[in-house]
C-alpha cells in the first residue's frame, strides 16, 4: 500500500519500497539474565520434583494407617525397632535415589552452579 502511494506521489512507476531489520546485538548484561533465568526456572522445576518425595512417604504413613498395617505387623511378631529402621531407610534411599541422579544430571549437562 505505501509502495503504491509513493509511486503516484513521485510519479516512478517503476519504484520498489525494501525494508530490511537487523536486531541489535545480545548484550552481556541479557546473556546473564538469561542464564540466571533458566538457572531459576531449573530450580523450581527440581525444587517442585523433591517436593513430591514428602508426598509419597505421607500417602504411605496413610494407607499405613487405615489398613492398620503396624498393628499386623507387631502382632504377628515382629519387633518395633525392626518396624522404624526399615521405615527410616526405605524413606532415605528414596531421597537418595533422586538426589544422585539430579546431581548427576548437573554434572552431565554441565550446569554452572554459582553461590550468590
Amino acid at each position: 500500500m505505501y509502495e503504491s502511494v509513493l509511486k503516484v506521489a513521485t510519479g516512478n512507476p517503476n519504484f520498489k519500497l525494501r525494508v530490511s531489520t537487523h536486531p541489535f546485538p545480545i548484550t552481556e548484561m541479557l546473556r546473564q539474565r538469561a542464564k540466571s533465568a533458566s538457572g531459576f526456572f531449573i530450580v523450581f522445576v527440581v525444587a517442585i520434583g523433591f517436593a513430591m518425595i514428602p508426598a509419597s512417604v505421607v500417602s504411605f504413613i496413610v494407607n499405613e494407617k487405615e489398613k492398620s498395617l503396624k498393628h499386623m505387623q507387631l502382632v504377628s511378631g515382629m519387633s518395633l525397632s525392626a518396624y522404624w529402621i526399615s521405615n527410616i531407610v526405605f524413606d532415605i534411599v528414596k531421597s537418595i535415589i533422586p538426589s544422585a541422579i539430579v546431581i548427576g544430571l548437573i554434572y552431565a549437562f554441565e550446569l554452572e552452579v554459582r553461590i550468590i
